[in-house]
Parts: C-alpha cells; structure tokens; sequence
C-alpha cells in the first residue's frame, strides 16, 4: 500500500486539494491503486484561501515516505 501525503500550506485553494484528493480516494476504493492518504501540515491548524480552516492529520515530524510514496503540494 502506497502513502498519498498532501503538503498543507497557507492560502492552499480548496480545488487544488480536493481534486486530487477525491481521484486518490476513489482508485483506492475501487482496488486499482490502494493507498493511505495523509494530510501534513506544519502547523496544527491551516486556513486555506478561502478562510476555510483545515486541520492536518499527521504533522511534518511524524510523516515517513518510501521510495514508491507520493508528495503532493496542491497549489
């Protein structure tokens, strides 16, 4: 099973996560690509640009990658 980390910034639009998010989410739902999806932030709360308050789900210091793992930076 692969590790999906979206990197939660400041000012991070709602599309840019979302989108990318759902597609990840739903192959692993349908069995073509099984992955665990983590949210890391830097901080233990991110409000995105549009106000909206996001909480990660794992920080920076805790996130382990592997070679055949996924960073993703929306923005």
């Amino acid at each position: 099973m692969r590790t999906v980390a979206f990197l939660l910034l400041p000012g991070v639009h709602l599309m840019d996560l979302a989108g990318p998010a759902q597609v990840f989410y739903e192959a692993g739902q349908l069995g073509r690509f099984p992955v665990r999806i983590h949210y890391v932030g830097m901080k233990s709360e991110v409000t995105t640009a549009q106000h909206l308050p996001v909480i990660p789900t794992t920080s920076h210091t805790e996130l382990e990658l592997g070679p055949d793992d996924f960073l993703c930076i929306p923005g």
